[in-house]
């Protein structure tokens, strides 16, 4: 599945605004995404882009339970 729904390889061009990326995922996020501001990169400034782009991204654990083996409070000296 591509993410967001119906973008192939690298045609995305992100919205300038979140209502933007909303409204291209249908008027509301799913529960696992965030609409996230991100920093201009080259080839939008090469396009005269100068707006901030927004970007749906999933929420992803960083860390999950399994991968924690011992661990427990301590203090730092």
């Amino acid at each position: 599945m591509t993410y967001p729904p119906g973008v192939a390889g690298d045609r995305y061009v992100a919205p300038d605004t979140k209502e933007g990326s909303l409204a291209m995922l249908g008027g509301q996020l799913p529960h696992d995404t965030n609409a996230c501001p991100a920093s201009p990169d080259a080839r939008s400034a090469a396009a005269g882009r100068t707006a901030t782009p927004w970007l749906p991204l999933k929420k992803v654990a960083s860390i999950a339970g399994n991968d924690l083996r011992n661990a427990v409070v301590g203090r730092d000296q």
